[in-house]
């Protein structure tokens, strides 16, 4: 088969079949088909789409491209956790030790933030000394020691994967619906738990905007999970602002702690325990009461387990002075009264990125300490002159940037604006 023929069979809308795909690439991992052929096979793909039966055959693809993790000789139920990622979104540092807690096994492979999303790899290091970087083996030796652990994307895992996203990325097909599923839950397929818990973030704030679409790619995710015989829950959740009140790697670890040890009542504490309640439940184990799990303590000690045996500094849990820091903090206040509303979510996470907190290119660095800390969450009442929130920066010209990031992030209305659903649809409805 040559590459342009496969090719054109989707650019005239066509069907392929199994082993046209399975054939064309596999001739691309061994080198004989081109990023330029594969760029122009995803754009077709984009513009004419896959059906069901295509992307569960890509998927396919990508599964077989790597090593598969087998979790059966660990003992317990074992739980996948994955988010689409939002602005503010350290969930996964507050359920995970959570849920570890009621006695599950909770593994989970992240990656690193690019864009306006920040990577849940990036908070985890702002601990002093904490890896992330395990082979499958040693995976596998947090998880029976600790019972949790948060580790970076293996690399021999899905790895066809990883060269289509990169395409993806610099070609403007990543919002293709099937492209995305195929993504997600290869690697979702790729490891062997017992339930994958899917968190997809939906507002101006997350990759996909529309309610519609986000359906759709649950649709999509849960027939490939029915397909690969993987057992799925599925939350379309808010992104229309950002999630919890910091923004910011080393923030937003404090602020999981705080969640930890019951000290925070916001949008974000209350996602964290809706989906630890949905999550335990699909298990088929009830779920102990949330607030009286959080006050025996044994969620914070579950995260200070996790740390220690990812080599990590586990006085950082009650000592946020470990922590990095930025030096010096800008008070961002509303220049009139009215009611705090978010417009332009993403450039809050822009705005951390021009501070240094996250990447504009997968190889930049990060600083730890920067970040954003709203006072106030969105809808709230303001008054002219009060602090809306604090900016932590390292360099004058930095902030100058975010604050102008910020400027068409929210705005102060004189109306209250509409009250929004936090969890929009769920596999349970």
């Amino acid at each position: 088969m040559l590459p342009q023929e496969f090719i054109r069979v989707k650019r005239d809308g066509e069907k392929h079949t199994r082993d046209s795909m399975e054939e064309f690439f596999s001739q691309y991992l061994n080198g004989n088909v081109a990023d330029y052929q594969i760029s122009a096979w995803l754009m077709a793909a984009f513009l004419k789409g896959l059906d069901d039966e295509e992307t569960f055959w890509l998927t396919e693809q990508i599964v077989n491209s790597g090593e598969k993790l087998d979790l059966s000789d660990i003992d317990g139920i074992k739980v996948d956790k994955h988010s689409s990622g939002g602005v503010g979104d350290k969930v996964s540092l507050a359920i995970v030790p959570l849920l570890a807690s009621t006695g599950l096994v909770v593994s989970k492979m992240s990656g690193r933030g690019l864009g306006h999303t920040g990577g849940t790899i990036d908070k985890l290091e702002s601990i002093p000394g904490l890896r992330t970087e395990f082979s499958t083996e040693e995976f596998k030796a947090l998880l029976r020691r600790a019972g949790l652990a948060i580790v970076s994307q293996s690399e021999s895992l899905a790895p066809l994967d990883k060269k289509l996203y990169s395409l993806r990325d610099v070609t403007a097909t990543v919002e293709s619906l099937p492209l995305i599923a195929s993504s997600i839950m290869s690697k979702k397929i790729a490891v062997g738990s017992d339930l994958v818990s899917l968190d997809v973030k939906l507002g101006n704030g997350a990759f996909i905007t529309s309610l519609e679409d986000a359906k759709e790619l649950c649709r999509i995710m849960m027939s490939l999970a029915e397909q690969f015989g993987r057992k799925v829950e599925i939350h379309v959740t808010d992104m229309n602002e950002p999630l919890g009140c910091s923004v910011g790697n080393s923030l937003e670890v404090i602020e999981a702690l705080e969640f930890l040890k019951g000290k925070v009542e916001n949008r974000f504490a209350t996602l964290v325990k809706e989906l630890y309640k949905d999550t335990v439940n699909s298990t088929g184990v009830e779920a102990p009461d949330v607030d009286q799990l959080i006050a025996s303590g044994k969620p914070l000690e579950k995260f200070a387990q996790m740390i220690e045996a990812q080599s990590g500094d586990p006085k950082v849990v009650e000592d946020y002075s470990l922590l990095p820091m930025a030096k010096s903090v800008h008070e961002l206040r509303a220049q009139q009264s009215g009611y705090l509303t978010f417009v332009d979510t993403k450039e809050v996470g822009m705005a951390v990125v021009e501070l240094g907190g996250g990447r504009k290119k997968k190889e930049d660095n990060i600083d730890h300490g920067v970040g954003i800390k709203f006072l106030v969450e969105g809808g709230s009442k303001v008054d002219a002159g009060d602090i809306v929130a604090l900016v932590y920066f390292n360099n004058e010209n930095t902030l100058n940037s975010a604050l102008k990031r910020l400027e068409h992030a929210f705005t102060i209305t004189e109306t209250e604006p509409q009250e929004r659903p936090l969890i929009w649809w769920s596999s349970y409805q």
